[in-house]
């Protein structure tokens, strides 16, 4: 929640994302740190233990919450083009560990 308040201020949008077991607690800590309106989602409790298909059914019910619907579209072009233009050529390494 610090991070999303910190970023709202400096007027860079942010969206505060947590399980639903946290809903009361990011009010009052969004409250205390001035900004009690900024944007949060919550997907269903629990999160530790779910498998990663039910965390990418949890992704996806949230999506448009998090990334306006109008705004994804532009954001997905402007993602791939930078993609699509990125070196992906990588020096030979002694350990041949390729970069994450």
């Amino acid at each position: 929640m610090h991070d999303s308040v910190w970023f709202e201020l400096n007027k860079k949008p942010a969206v505060f994302v947590a399980s639903d077991a946290f809903v009361d607690a990011a009010d009052a800590q969004a409250t205390a740190l001035g900004l009690a309106d900024v944007r949060r989602v919550f997907v269903p409790h629990p999160i530790q233990d779910a498998t990663d298909e039910e965390m990418r059914a949890k992704a996806d019910a949230i999506i448009d919450a998090v990334i306006e619907p109008p705004a994804l579209r532009s954001e997905l072009i402007r993602r791939l083009a930078q993609a699509r233009g990125k070196d992906r050529h990588f020096a030979t390494r002694r350990h041949g560990v390729p970069p994450v």
